[in-house]
């Protein structure tokens, strides 16, 4: 069953979109890579170690640090497909490939988080993927 939203998520969710949208590309895919890899992290938490990796295989940011809040506010920023996107993660039996899961989550990211050709956002993907152990 499908635990009810707090009422002030999808607002929340609006205003990131609108200053996230405003951000240059470089910004956006810290944001992007950051809280994916907290969202499709086994322990749905902030994890600082799996940060700095995903950090040292993307070179996304000059200091880690920068890559905390995006990760804090992974389940505003993925509020509306958050559940979806975890499941296609974890799939049991036939697990999709990480090129189809990387897919999936292209065309379910929200327009304003995207920041380039969906060939390097599907490789940004694989590396999340491969950090998290998805």
């Amino acid at each position: 069953m499908k635990k009810p939203a707090k009422f002030y998520i999808p607002i929340l969710h609006r205003i990131l979109g609108l200053i996230i949208g405003l951000m240059p590309d470089d910004v956006k895919r810290i944001v992007f890579n950051s809280s994916l890899c907290r969202l499709l992290s086994r322990t749905h938490t902030v994890n600082e170690q799996e940060l700095e990796l995903l950090n040292a295989h993307m070179s996304l940011a000059s200091n880690t640090q920068a890559m905390i809040l995006p990760a804090m506010c992974a389940d505003v920023i993925w509020h509306d497909v958050k559940e979806e996107l975890q499941e296609l993660s974890k799939s049991e039996g036939s697990k999709p490939s990480a090129a189809d899961i990387a897919c999936k989550i292209r065309e379910k990211t929200s327009p304003w988080l995207l920041y380039d050709e969906f060939s390097s956002m599907e490789a940004d993907v694989k590396q999340v993927l491969q950090v998290t152990g998805a």
